[in-house]
C-alpha cells in the first residue's frame, strides 16, 4: 500500500511515492505559475499521475496559502494562480483517491516532527524561511490547525513602527526574517540574494557575518516570542535561509534567551531537507 505526498510550491511541484514513512520514488516539475490556473493544474496532475500504481490508495497535499482545510478550498495563493478553488475535489474528481490537504508549512513541520529533527520530541513547532515565512505547530505529532489557519507567525509583529509588510500591516517577522528582510539588513554589500551574502560570509567577508549576525537579532525575538506563547519542546528552522545557520546561530541563542520570560526550548535545524514537506503531506493520508 502506497500513498502521494505532494509538496505544491509557486516555483515546482515536488512529490513523492511513500510507505511506511519511505520515499520510494520522487518525481518533480516546474509549477509554471505563471501560465495561469489550467497549466499549474495540469503540471500538478501530471506529478501525481508519473507516481501512482495499482496499489496507491490516497493523496495527500501540502498546499501554500489560506486554505478551509474542512472543504479542501484554497482561499488564496500568493504565488499560485487559484483563489476560492475546490482543490480537493478537482484531484479526486480527476484521480478518483481521495485526497488530504493541509498548509505546505505544516507539512514540512510534520514530517521533521515524526521522521526528522523532531521526532524524539512530543510538541514541535516547525518554521521555514525562504521568500516568506511558513511556520506549523505539531501537537503529540498531529497539526495544530485552530479554526484554519494557526501559525501564521511570518505576520506577528515584532516591531510595530517597523517595515510595511504585504499583507499591510507593519513590522511583520517575515519582513525580517524572510529574503526581503535579509537584503534590506545587506544595503551596505553589493549583493543580489541571501545566498549570495552567504557565500560571502563562507569567505570570511566581515560585512556578510554581520548581516548575519544582525538577522540572528531579529530571528530571536521572534522565536521568543513563539515560546512565550506555545513553550514548545522544540523549534525546527527550514527553508533555504537556514542553510546560514553557523553564522546566525549564536546571536539568535543569546537574543530568545534575554527575550524569553519561560526559557528556551532547543532550536535546531531540519534534518529532512526538501523530502519533510513530502513526508508530512503523505502524514496526512494517515488521518
Amino acid at each position: 500500500m502506497t500513498v502521494i505526498g505532494v509538496d505544491v510550491g509557486g516555483t515546482n511541484i515536488d512529490a513523492g511515492l511513500v510507505s511506511r514513512g519511505k520515499i520510494l520514488r520522487e518525481y518533480a516539475i516546474p509549477s509554471e505559475a505563471h501560465k495561469g490556473r489550467h497549466i499549474f493544474l495540469e503540471n500538478l496532475l501530471k506529478a501525481i499521475k508519473n507516481l501512482k500504481t495499482k496499489d496507491t490508495v490516497a493523496i495527500g497535499l501540502g498546499f501554500p496559502g489560506a486554505l478551509d482545510i474542512k472543504k479542501g478550498i484554497c482561499l488564496t495563493s500568493p504565488n499560485l494562480p487559484i483563489k476560492n478553488f475546490q482543490i480537493r475535489d478537482f484531484i479526486e474528481n480527476k484521480l478518483l483517491l481521495p485526497v488530504f490537504i493541509n498548509n505546505d508549512a505544516n507539512c514540512f513541520a510534520l514530517g521533521e516532527a515524526v521522521y526528522g529533527a523532531g521526532k524524539d520530541y512530543k510538541n514541535v513547532v516547525g518554521i521555514t524561511f525562504g521568500t516568506g515565512i511558513g511556520s506549523g505547530i505539531i501537537l503529540n505529532k498531529k497539526i495544530y490547525e485552530g479554526r484554519s489557519n494557526a501559525g501564521e507567525f511570518g505576520h506577528m509583529t515584532i516591531d510595530y513602527n517597523g517595515w510595511p509588510c504585504k499583507c499591510g500591516s507593519l513590522g511583520c517577522f517575515e519582513e525580517y526574517c524572510g529574503s526581503r528582510g535579509v537584503m534590506r539588513l545587506a544595503r551596505k554589500i553589493s549583493v543580489i540574494s541571501p545566498k549570495e551574502i552567504y557565500i560571502q560570509a563562507k569567505k570570511g567577508n566581515a560585512d556578510a557575518k554581520k548581516v548575519w549576525e544582525d538577522y540572528g537579532f531579529y530571528l530571536g525575538i521572534g522565536l521568543a516570542n513563539i515560546a512565550e506563547a506555545l513553550d514548545p519542546d522544540v523549534i525546527i528552522l527550514g527553508g533555504k535561509i537556514s542553510n546560514a545557520y553557523t553564522f546566525f546561530k549564536d546571536k539568535m541563542k543569546e537574543t530568545t534567551e534575554k527575550y524569553s520570560f519561560v526559557g528556551v526550548p532547543p532550536i535546531v535545524k531540519n534534518k529532512l531537507g526538501t523530502k519533510a514537506a513530502i513526508l508530512g503531506a503523505a502524514e496526512l493520508c494517515k488521518v
